[in-house]
């Protein structure tokens, strides 16, 4: 009976030391070298909110298809449907480049996020949504706003990859 005893009592003590150790351990702070006035590639919605925090953007424009999510972070959203009355057309790329580059002249320090590369690329080819991507960023960088694009690796082959990691910052 002693022996149960002192077995129970010793991981009693181990559990306290346990614990002590655990209060002072801490999660160390994620950090991105975000700057204003960049282009970046993100992967998911968490990452937007980590360059939200980090830069402060005076407002916000969501260009996307799942317009739901971005309702808590911005009142700007643009709908990229095929429902002409209610949003943009995808084959519309000069609309959304129109709009963005008159929403970074009428709001310094914005915040551009395009949330629905994959579904561009389905309605014009790579190759078009590419270039025009390339407007895009160099019109927002010359005017001061930040462009994050949300990208799904796994939807793009090795070389589209390649080419958007060339021009925009992977966090």
């Amino acid at each position: 009976m002693i022996t149960h005893g002192g077995g129970a009592g010793g991981l009693v003590v181990l559990y306290i030391i346990f614990l002590h150790l655990l209060e002072k351990f801490s999660f160390p702070e994620v950090s991105f070298d975000i700057k204003r006035g960049k282009a970046y590639l993100v992967k998911n919605f968490e990452e937007i909110k980590g360059i939200i925090d980090a830069i402060h953007p005076s407002s916000i424009l969501a260009i996307a298809r799942e317009i739901e999510k971005y309702k808590d972070i911005t009142t700007h959203i643009v709908w990229v449907t095929n429902v002409p009355e209610k949003g943009v057309n995808p084959t519309a790329l000069h609309v959304l480049l129109d709009l963005s580059i008159r929403f970074a002249n009428e709001h310094e320090n914005a915040l551009i996020i395009l949330d629905c590369l994959e579904f561009l690329v389905l309605y014009n080819g790579f190759e078009l949504t590419f270039k025009f991507l390339l407007s895009l960023k160099d019109n927002l960088l010359i005017r001061g706003a930040t462009l994050i694009i949300v990208v799904k690796p796994e939807t793009f082959n090795e070389q589209q990859l390649t080419l958007l990691k060339r021009e925009f910052q992977t966090l």
